[in-house]
Protein backbone atom coordinates (compact mmCIF):
# COMPACT_ATOMS: atom_id res chain seq x y z
CA UNK A 1 0.00 0.00 0.00
CA UNK A 2 3.05 2.43 0.57
CA UNK A 3 4.45 1.90 -2.23
CA UNK A 4 1.11 2.65 -4.25
CA UNK A 5 0.89 5.69 -2.64
CA UNK A 6 4.62 6.79 -2.95
CA UNK A 7 4.18 5.66 -7.08
CA UNK A 8 0.44 8.33 -6.96
CA UNK A 9 2.47 10.60 -5.25
CA UNK A 10 5.10 10.65 -7.74
CA UNK A 11 2.75 11.09 -10.86
CA UNK A 12 0.90 13.92 -9.25
CA UNK A 13 4.65 15.46 -9.02
CA UNK A 14 5.20 14.53 -12.33
CA UNK A 15 1.94 15.55 -14.08
CA UNK A 16 2.27 19.28 -12.01
CA UNK A 17 5.73 19.82 -13.77
CA UNK A 18 4.62 18.98 -17.35
CA UNK A 19 1.86 21.12 -16.84
CA UNK A 20 3.86 23.73 -15.67
CA UNK A 21 6.17 23.58 -18.59
CA UNK A 22 3.19 23.36 -21.20
CA UNK A 23 1.88 26.55 -19.91
CA UNK A 24 2.07 30.02 -21.70
CA UNK A 25 4.05 32.31 -19.92
CA UNK A 26 1.66 35.84 -19.74
CA UNK A 27 3.68 37.61 -16.83
CA UNK A 28 7.29 38.23 -16.52
CA UNK A 29 6.51 37.03 -13.29
CA UNK A 30 5.27 33.69 -14.22
CA UNK A 31 9.07 32.63 -15.12
CA UNK A 32 11.55 30.77 -13.28
CA UNK A 33 12.74 31.49 -9.93
CA UNK A 34 16.93 32.30 -9.66
CA UNK A 35 19.45 33.48 -7.87
CA UNK A 36 21.59 33.62 -10.51
CA UNK A 37 20.02 33.62 -14.35
CA UNK A 38 17.23 35.99 -15.54
CA UNK A 39 15.12 35.55 -18.17
CA UNK A 40 13.18 36.94 -20.94
CA UNK A 41 10.66 35.42 -23.11
CA UNK A 42 8.36 37.27 -25.81
CA UNK A 43 4.67 36.80 -26.16
CA UNK A 44 3.46 36.00 -29.91
CA UNK A 45 1.52 39.56 -29.65
CA UNK A 46 5.28 41.43 -28.76
CA UNK A 47 5.01 41.80 -25.00
CA UNK A 48 8.97 41.20 -23.60
CA UNK A 49 8.55 39.57 -20.30
CA UNK A 50 11.44 39.43 -17.92
CA UNK A 51 11.90 38.14 -14.30
CA UNK A 52 15.55 39.68 -13.51
CA UNK A 53 18.10 39.01 -10.48
CA UNK A 54 19.73 42.37 -10.83
CA UNK A 55 18.73 45.88 -11.54
CA UNK A 56 18.65 46.82 -15.57
CA UNK A 57 20.23 49.64 -16.31
CA UNK A 58 20.56 49.24 -19.89
CA UNK A 59 19.03 46.74 -22.67
CA UNK A 60 19.20 45.17 -26.45
CA UNK A 61 17.95 42.88 -28.07
CA UNK A 62 16.65 41.43 -32.13
CA UNK A 63 13.18 40.09 -31.89
CA UNK A 64 12.48 37.06 -34.52
CA UNK A 65 9.62 38.11 -36.13
CA UNK A 66 7.44 35.70 -38.30
CA UNK A 67 5.86 37.37 -41.72
CA UNK A 68 6.27 40.58 -40.27
CA UNK A 69 8.86 43.57 -38.58
CA UNK A 70 9.14 45.98 -36.08
CA UNK A 71 6.65 48.95 -37.35
CA UNK A 72 8.87 51.79 -37.49
CA UNK A 73 11.63 53.66 -34.93
CA UNK A 74 9.53 54.47 -31.86
CA UNK A 75 8.22 50.25 -32.27
CA UNK A 76 9.02 50.05 -28.57
CA UNK A 77 7.13 51.69 -25.64
CA UNK A 78 5.25 50.53 -22.24
CA UNK A 79 6.40 48.08 -19.57
CA UNK A 80 8.73 48.83 -17.00
CA UNK A 81 11.49 50.38 -19.58
CA UNK A 82 9.27 53.56 -19.81
CA UNK A 83 7.92 53.43 -16.36
CA UNK A 84 11.75 53.98 -15.50
CA UNK A 85 11.97 56.92 -18.08
CA UNK A 86 14.33 54.96 -20.62
CA UNK A 87 14.94 56.11 -23.71
CA UNK A 88 13.48 53.15 -26.27
CA UNK A 89 14.23 53.13 -29.59
CA UNK A 90 14.23 50.20 -32.49
CA UNK A 91 15.63 49.45 -36.05
CA UNK A 92 13.12 47.67 -38.32
CA UNK A 93 15.46 46.38 -40.62
CA UNK A 94 17.79 44.81 -37.96
CA UNK A 95 14.88 43.92 -35.72
CA UNK A 96 16.62 45.61 -33.16
CA UNK A 97 15.85 47.31 -29.86
CA UNK A 98 17.21 49.45 -27.77
CA UNK A 99 16.88 51.00 -24.32
CA UNK A 100 18.69 53.03 -21.58
CA UNK A 101 18.06 56.16 -19.33
CA UNK A 102 20.60 59.47 -19.32
CA UNK A 103 19.66 59.80 -15.58
CA UNK A 104 21.34 56.84 -14.69
CA UNK A 105 17.79 55.60 -13.70
CA UNK A 106 17.02 51.63 -13.69
CA UNK A 107 14.77 49.00 -14.19
CA UNK A 108 14.65 47.50 -10.30
CA UNK A 109 14.88 43.82 -9.47
CA UNK A 110 11.65 41.71 -10.21
CA UNK A 111 9.52 40.92 -13.13
CA UNK A 112 7.03 41.97 -15.51
CA UNK A 113 6.89 43.48 -19.07
CA UNK A 114 10.11 45.02 -19.78
CA UNK A 115 8.49 46.77 -22.95
CA UNK A 116 5.82 46.29 -25.76
CA UNK A 117 6.53 45.70 -29.41
CA UNK A 118 4.52 46.96 -31.85
CA UNK A 119 5.44 45.14 -35.16
CA UNK A 120 3.38 43.16 -37.91
CA UNK A 121 3.18 39.27 -38.25
CA UNK A 122 4.33 37.15 -34.81
CA UNK A 123 6.95 37.56 -32.20
CA UNK A 124 8.51 33.92 -31.71
CA UNK A 125 11.86 34.71 -30.07
CA UNK A 126 14.80 37.25 -28.62
CA UNK A 127 18.59 36.97 -29.74
CA UNK A 128 21.69 38.93 -29.47
CA UNK A 129 20.68 40.67 -26.06
CA UNK A 130 22.73 42.22 -23.97
CA UNK A 131 21.40 43.91 -20.70
CA UNK A 132 23.72 45.84 -18.25
CA UNK A 133 23.65 46.89 -14.48
CA UNK A 134 24.26 50.47 -13.13
CA UNK A 135 27.92 49.19 -13.04
CA UNK A 136 28.01 48.59 -16.70
CA UNK A 137 27.78 44.97 -15.76
CA UNK A 138 26.43 42.49 -17.99
CA UNK A 139 23.65 40.92 -16.12
CA UNK A 140 23.10 36.99 -17.34
CA UNK A 141 20.09 36.13 -19.08
CA UNK A 142 18.73 32.94 -20.87
CA UNK A 143 15.39 33.13 -23.39
CA UNK A 144 12.76 31.05 -21.90
CA UNK A 145 10.46 29.22 -24.44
Amino acid sequence: MKKMIKILLLLQVCSQLIANNNREIMDGCDLPDSDIISYLHVTSNGDVLYKTNDAIAGFEFKVDILDGELNGSNAASGGSAQAAGFLLTSNPSLSKVIGFSLTGATIPIGCGTLTELDLSGTAQSLNSWLFSNASSQSIYFEYFE
